[in-house]
């Protein structure tokens, strides 16, 4: 069924919204990330429905920068765009000779459509890219580690088994580590804060070198939680449980620093600020100060060591499990709560059984690349 071609006002309006939409704020999530992509290709069809789309589109965007004085994203030019699209159809239009112009105005029309979508998709394709250049994600496969320099010229360690995704603005640099460990070293840029998420945490640095380690679910020690060592300079560390801190366009400043408080203190709601040599766990409970943290051995992990102090067995197999394909498996829940400490290569897990075997009553057997812990 053929549709009818939209009144002047409705297309006006519609231009308007899909300006609205592709010269909004950058995406702050992965799911509004994915939201923008959708609304990106959307436009795409809308576009290449008629000519007439084309016009109104361009005819509402002019009006918003022309109200606005620039172009948001500060990478297209939308009077160079227009001014293309009125060549083309200018030349288009001219290049019809007395005898083509006679041919049916379906053909015609056909021809500017052409034209026009083509340009569009030139304007389409150079907000997609911005997206692409500001929105990146990547991972690491079990014992792989990768370094990567951010678009501001900070540096990310990312550790074994991590997955981070990040999205730079014109307002703020997030970065949200979903899953894993990671070292950052921060840029100094007073105008656009330095923001890490994690499903439990929120850092926020200006200037700095810290350690995240969001611990896995199922952690005997610090489940579903992150881990903050400072390094260098000084962060602000928060739950993800209120609203004030789910805000990464305006994130506050906190009123004072928490006091020295031992592990085993409950843990403190409001934000705090945590400086070099310091180490703090957060959880939706809350944020719990550690007493006399080694920062250094919590990023051991870059020389591929890994360092415990009173760990949990359950914890030590699976920090090792991070690091190897073949895995330690303790098959006894009175092993798994015995502690150990100690420096360790993360690449060794054999090590790891041959001291199970002479420090506790278990035996060990192989099954396929993995070794089983089983209680003698």
């Amino acid at each position: 069924m053929k549709m009818d071609q939209p009144t002047d006002e409705t297309l006006r309006a519609e231009g308007a919204d899909w300006v609205a939409t592709l010269h909004g704020s950058l995406p702050s999530s992965p799911a509004e990330a994915r939201e923008y992509e959708a609304n990106c290709r959307h436009f795409i069809d809308w576009v290449r429905r008629s000519p007439d789309h084309v016009a109104g589109f361009l005819y509402a965007d002019d009006a918003f920068c022309r109200l606005n004085g620039l172009d948001l994203l500060s990478h297209v030019d939308i009077d160079e765009l227009r001014n293309r699209y009125s060549a083309n159809i200018q030349e288009q239009s001219s290049s019809f000779s007395p005898k083509t112009s006679q041919r049916p105005r379906r053909f015609r029309r056909r021809t500017l459509f052409a034209v026009a979508a083509s340009i569009l998709l030139i304007f389409a394709g150079a907000i997609s890219f911005e997206i692409l250049k500001h929105s990146h994600e990547y991972a690491t496969a079990v014992g792989e580690q990768l370094n990567v320099k951010l678009p501001d010229g900070s540096l990310m360690l990312l550790n074994t088994k991590s997955r981070v995704w990040f999205a730079f603005s014109a307002q703020q640099r997030l970065v949200y580590l979903t899953q894993g460990e990671a070292l950052f070293e921060v840029e100094h840029d007073q105008k656009r804060p330095f923001i890490v998420l994690t499903p439990s945490a929120r850092v926020r640095a200006v200037g700095t070198r810290f350690n995240v380690y969001q611990h896995p679910e199922g952690a005997t020690a610090g489940g579903n939680s992150t881990t903050v060592s400072v390094l260098e300079g000084v962060v602000q560390i928060a739950s993800q449980t209120s609203a004030a801190v789910n805000s990464v366009t305006e994130p506050s400043v906190p009123s004072e620093t928490l006091e020295s408080a031992d592990t085993s203190a409950p843990p403190t709601q409001a934000p705090a600020r945590l400086a070099a040599g310091e180490q703090a766990s957060i959880s939706r409970a809350g944020v719990t100060r550690h007493a006399s943290p080694d920062v250094a051995d919590a990023v051991a992990w870059r020389d591929r060591v890994l360092v415990f102090q009173g760990t949990s067995i359950a914890d030590v197999a699976a920090e090792y499990n991070r690091y190897n394909t073949s895995q330690v498996r303790i098959e006894d829940t009175d092993i798994e709560q015995r502690q150990l400490s100690g420096t360790y290569s993360a690449d060794r897990p054999e090590n790891l059984v041959r001291y199970l075997e002479e420090a506790f009553p278990v035996a060990v057997t192989r099954q396929g690349n993995d070794w089983i812990v089983r209680r003698r």
